[in-house]
């Protein structure tokens, strides 16, 4: 990964067009990845903003180990680039582990 973070925001669609693909998850810029998570979900938020927009949550799901902590991860995509995201562990058994990320 390159030092140049995209720091904008991605719309539900953007997302969206990437569901079902993989993701490089590093702990920092210019770090070896250190696992591989695909895009599971994107759900639009039940609560619609003052300015009518309406945010939304992705879903991720990886290996069952490492177990990533709650924490801001740099994630790798040929679509998307490069993108820092606040990802939180929700779920994992013996075969995975689920993160989420909420844009409000």
């Amino acid at each position: 990964m390159n030092s140049k973070v995209n720091t904008f925001s991605y719309s539900q669609p953007e997302f969206e067009s990437t569901l079902n693909t993989a993701f490089r998850l590093s702990e920092g810029p210019e770090t070896e990845p250190v696992a591989m998570l695909t895009l599971r979900s994107v759900v639009p938020s039940k609560w619609v903003k003052a300015d009518g927009d309406r945010g939304f949550s992705i879903c991720f799901e990886g290996p069952p180990t490492p177990e990533l902590d709650q924490h801001i991860y740099y994630l790798s995509h040929p679509r998307l680039g490069e993108i820092s995201l606040f990802l939180v562990p929700i779920s994992g058994d013996a075969t995975k582990r689920e993160y989420e990320a909420v844009f409000n």
